[in-house]
């Protein structure tokens, strides 16, 4: 299964047809979770119009499967009916923001319906017009209504857009991923994450032109990688500029969906964000399988060395699984690393080795789980190589100052933490475990 390999396997038509059979078992999970947040919403909007389309969406999906139709599957098959309804059941969602949502979804479904001749019953109405433009979620760019489906035949449907919509404008990328500008437009406001003035100095490449720098990066080093960016990846969003330029942020909605990201002083950053972004879609297909005991565990009991708050082992899997891999990317560039870029594979390595150590004191991992961390612990040893070229006693000691603070600090506010203690953040005790584990296990990957 081409998921279950830690670093970008090749896709041949046969591994990308089982990527897309699990990105359909995914939403389909996902779906169900979101059915519920979604009702309470369409009952107790302020908007009726809202509501009344969230309630009609789910009445024409219920009795289609109810009837045996194919639509409900062939809805799924879309990134966008899931990612739509995680954004429109989000508490940050601003009214206008998600009528507009509901609109996308409404006629996502219209679409899929039309395609296949499935009359919707007449009920079914979009909000209003003035919510907001529309675009298609396919090509990101003017939404056009097909003319039968805009004259009410065959869904029944009495022309839902009554007033034109203006141009979206988008970019094409070298990935074959679209460039959204205006991230407003999937249901993200990046205004409300960032702080006044933040970014206003820092000097950022034009998002077009990092995403193609990043291209030709990724298409040099892990061509592999670009393969899985082109199918999984429908877009790119522009997060606008970050608080500075060492500073970025990437983030992503699940597997299949766009992803979004700040501007960046150089297609390198953007580079290792689509590497860690993707990552993280292709683990949550994986973990589909199940193949460590925590994944179904959400308490936080675990000091994280990539955030500030306490999180459960499930949030060590995950950056584990993305930061290894940008170390990796790393590995592949060591001859182009600069010194900033050093001191950051010295830290990622600090981080993914505490990360490491944790899941094998506190995980039970089935058969599949055991050989991922051979993988895991192979990957490890041979950074470590790098590591210990590129670590000063200066910058290692600082890191492991900053982190024994960042321990205790969680540890004094969250009572007894099961990863806080010094032991864990042991370098060399973490290394003779992994060299054990190698020479434990098959590596299958």
């Amino acid at each position: 299964m081409p998921v279950r390999t830690l670093w970008f396997s090749e896709l041949n038509a046969a591994a990308a047809s089982e990527v897309r059979r699990l990105l359909l078992a995914y939403r389909a999970a996902l779906f169900a979770r979101l059915v519920g947040p979604a009702l309470d919403i369409a009952q107790t909007s302020s908007d009726g119009e809202v509501g009344r389309g969230l309630g009609a969406y789910f009445e024409q999906i219920q009795r289609r499967s109810q009837a045996g139709s194919d639509l409900p599957a062939r809805h799924l098959a879309h990134w966008s009916p899931t990612f739509l309804l995680q954004r429109i059941v989000h508490p940050a969602c601003s009214p206008d923001m998600r009528a507009r949502l509901v609109q996308h979804l409404l006629v996502r479904l219209m679409l899929d319906a039309a395609g296949a001749e499935d009359r919707l019953d007449r009920s079914l109405a979009l909000p209003g017009p003035s919510s907001g433009q529309l675009i298609d979620l396919d090509a990101f760019k003017t939404f056009q209504l097909p003319a039968a489906l805009a004259d009410g035949d065959p869904c029944g449907f009495e022309k839902p857009l009554s007033r034109a919509r203006r141009m979206v404008g988008t970019l094409p990328s070298r990935f074959g991923s679209r460039l959204v500008g205006d991230c407003r437009l999937l249901g993200v406001d990046a205004a409300a994450k960032a702080r006044p003035g933040a970014g206003a100095k820092a000097r950022v490449l034009t998002f077009r032109r990092s995403i193609d720098e990043a291209h030709a990066l990724l298409e040099t080093a892990w061509p592999e990688a670009v393969q899985w960016v082109r199918l999984l990846v429908p877009a790119f969003a522009d997060l606008g500029r970050p608080p500075s330029a060492d500073l970025t942020r990437s983030e992503s909605y699940g597997p299949g969906c766009p992803i979004f990201l700040t501007r960046a002083p150089s297609g390198w950053n953007h580079a290792e964000d689509i590497v860690h972004e993707v990552q993280h879609h292709r683990f949550h297909l994986w973990i589909l399988d199940r193949p460590f005991r925590s994944l179904s565990e959400e308490t936080p009991r675990f000091v994280s060395p990539w955030r500030a708050d306490v999180r459960p082992l499930y949030g060590l899997h995950l950056g584990l699984h993305a930061f290894v891999t940008v170390n990796q990317l790393r590995v592949r560039l060591q001859g182009r690393l600069t010194t900033r870029l050093r001191d950051e594979f010295v830290q990622t390595h600090v981080s993914n080795l505490f990360a490491f150590r944790s899941i094998l004191e506190h995980d039970d991992p089935t058969d599949e789980g055991r050989r991922y961390l051979v993988t895991v612990a192979r990957a490890l040893l041979e950074h470590d190589r790098l590591f210990q070229a590129f670590a000063t006693p200066e910058v290692t000691a600082r890191i492991d100052a900053a982190f024994a603070g960042h321990c205790s600090r969680l540890s004094g506010s969250n009572g007894r933490l099961k990863n806080a203690g010094e032991a864990v953040r042991n370098r060399h005790a973490t290394l003779g475990l992994a060299t054990h584990i190698m020479g434990g296990g098959a590596d299958a990957h």
